[in-house]
């Protein structure tokens, strides 16, 4: 891959029972909380939650993927006191381990959003469940339509696009052109959807941009994110983010310090060869391990600091500016934005996972879903 400068512009956790909280009742926030003040919208405390997405009529929507035994429903709405109301139906939700229905139930969905008409909310299933494995037939994008709480339209990806090793993770969507565009963490790749099809495309696989970097160290309230074995996390590709014009997609991997972004005129075309579209990536700057990513309409780039419990903005200009720091975000993980301008976020609490504490879930707090206005 050639890397070409820019201009100067620019998993799982184990689920101790905790207490109930009245919503809301985040207490006041840590004398070393920094920045815009944040906000509890819901808290869980039991079940892990990765994906969020609001609709324009300010409906939130979670994901909670199925990684532990501490597991209810794939998609929920959210209600004001969070309870959950399984998303679009009990059905969808019901799948059980050695059901044979994988393609219309959701498996273990990773990540939810709603597109820029404001009216649909798509649903990706990695297939994948407690990561040990991609089930034949289960990795699929799901459409549901919020006008009617119905599934309009269902993508599945075969082998070729989602082998037993991969696990889909997040999804953006170019709603002019009728493209998807995804990561995938578990090999490293970059996955083109045409939407009107249903054809998918594989390209930057095992690409230097779409793989984690051996010598990068997360550490997290002083202490290194280490398995038991002593071993750093993989985690490759992962979050991803649109230019409002949909020209550019950028991306990278949590445990990588460059953010990358590659046109998208080079990903839809089917002539480029692998090695055409890998030149085609360019290195935006050098930042940390984050996780989620999310743009606004006025280009400012959302990051979510795994180091500092922070969410940071990278500004057109290539300006890092601190939206908000507090010892409450605990590994924040997936963005949406609300009609209000309002940004939400999840806290998955990945680094509190049994796998990563001696076996033992280190986490004190619930999963939490927090909105701050940027």
């Amino acid at each position: 891959m050639k890397l070409k400068p820019l201009p100067l512009l620019a998993l799982l956790a184990g689920a101790a029972l905790l207490p109930v909280r009245a919503q809301n009742d985040s207490g006041p926030a840590p004398a070393k909380a920094q920045g815009k003040p944040i906000t509890e919208v819901a808290h869980f405390d039991q079940y892990q939650v990765t994906g969020i997405a609001v609709s324009k009529d300010n409906r939130l929507f979670a994901n909670f993927p199925r990684w532990t035994n501490d597991y209810k429903y794939a998609v929920a709405e959210v209600g004001k006191d969070s309870s959950l109301t399984p998303f679009p139906d009990a059905r969808w939700n019901s799948w059980q381990d050695k059901d044979a229905d994988v393609a219309n139930k959701f498996v273990c969905v990773q990540s939810v959003v709603v597109d820029d008409t404001g009216t649909a909310l798509w649903v990706l299933d990695t297939g994948n469940p407690g990561m040990t494995g991609t089930l034949p037939g289960a990795p699929k994008l799901v459409k549901i339509d919020l006008t009617t709480n119905q599934v309009v339209q269902q993508i599945p990806f075969g082998a070729d696009i989602c082998p037993a090793k991969s696990y889909l993770n997040d999804v953006r969507f170019d709603v002019g052109r009728g493209i998807a565009y995804l990561t995938e963490s578990g090999i490293g790749s970059i996955i083109v959807v045409d939407l009107k099809t249903g054809k998918a495309r594989r390209l930057l696989v095992e690409d230097e941009s779409t793989l984690l970097k051996k010598n990068i160290t997360l550490t997290i309230n002083g202490k290194e994110v280490l398995t038991a074995e002593k071993e750093k996390p993989q985690f490759n590709v992962d979050g991803i983010a649109l230019t409002p014009d949909d020209d550019y997609l950028y991306y990278g991997a949590v445990m990588n310090d460059i953010l990358y972004r590659i046109p998208t005129a080079k990903l839809r075309d089917e002539s480029l060869s692998k090695g055409d579209v890998s030149k085609a990536v360019e290195v935006v700057a050098t930042i940390f391990p984050c996780d989620g990513y999310w743009m606004d309409k006025q280009a400012n780039l959302y990051l979510s600091d795994l180091r500092d419990g922070a969410i940071q903005k990278r500004t057109p200009d290539g300006k890092i500016e601190l939206v908000c720091s507090d010892p409450r975000i605990q590994w924040p993980d997936s963005f949406a934005m609300g009609p209000d301008g309002a940004l939400y976020f999840s806290c998955s609490h990945i680094h509190h996972a049994a796998q990563y504490n001696g076996g033992k879930s280190a986490r004190t707090e619930p999963y939490t879903i927090w909105k701050v206005m940027p």
